[in-house]
């Protein structure tokens, strides 16, 4: 699709503007700002993130909700297989 030229400008109006404010909100050179800038597919927020936390985008674990007796249930299984098997092995070692 052919874009105007006034389209052309006002993309390259954001595109500063953009780096004017990844400038104003990071350490990053207009060199850097620019590179950042293509990277993100023009995404100024996920520039600042990254420069904030670079581990922004890496998702999180998700771990399982226990109620409190199936974490009392889970310990009291495991000291009792642990006890079972301390007793197995010194039953083997005897023999």
């Amino acid at each position: 699709m052919l874009k105007t030229i006034k389209e052309e400008e006002d993309e390259e109006v954001i595109f500063n503007n953009n780096i004017q404010l990844i400038l104003n909100q990071t350490n990053y050179d207009k060199e850097m700002a620019t590179l950042k800038l293509k990277e993100w597919d023009n995404n100024y927020m996920n520039v600042i993130r990254e420069y904030l936390n670079p581990n922004f985008n890496k998702k999180k674990k998700e771990t399982k909700k226990q109620s409190t007796n199936q974490r009392m249930m889970t310990e009291i299984r495991n000291l009792l297989n642990s006890i079972e098997n301390n007793n197995i092995s010194i039953y083997n070692n005897k023999q």
